[in-house]
């Protein structure tokens, strides 16, 4: 039986290629959605890395989709910080830190998992953009 985890378990997608099968890296993903920061834990092999690029990148351009908006609205207009395999909390797969403003996923964190801890962090921030406009 392999023991590797979820992120080594394959994904069904039911929306369109964000990346047409080419690899991004999280740095790609800081400057497109504006993160303020991406930390990426020193236990996260290169392969993992890679593999955790590719699906946060198809899950943020997804919720892109979903939601009709711009990247950089995901970030939060570049105020929230993501962490993968960094900074989590025993039991949790996710959470989110209110002092760093960052979104931390753990390794085993499973599809979802961003989406689920970025709609309560966004809510506010939603709420006072539209009423601005």
């Amino acid at each position: 039986m392999d023991n590797k985890g979820r992120l080594h378990q394959q994904f069904y997608r039911n929306s369109p290629s964000h990346r047409d099968g080419a690899d991004v890296s999280f740095q790609d993903i800081r400057k497109l959605f504006n993160f303020a920061t991406i930390t990426v834990g020193r236990w996260v092999t290169a392969e993992e890395q890679q593999i955790a690029a590719n699906l946060f990148f198809d899950a943020l351009y997804d919720l892109v989709a979903i939601l009709n908006i711009n990247e950089q609205v995901l970030s939060l207009n570049g105020s929230l910080s993501l962490a993968f395999g960094s900074g989590g909390q025993k039991h949790s797969s996710a959470h989110y830190n209110s002092a760093k403003r960052q979104l931390a996923l753990a390794k085993n964190a499973g599809a979802g998992a961003l989406a689920h801890e970025w709609f309560p962090r966004s809510t506010t921030t939603l709420r006072l953009v539209c009423l601005k406009a």
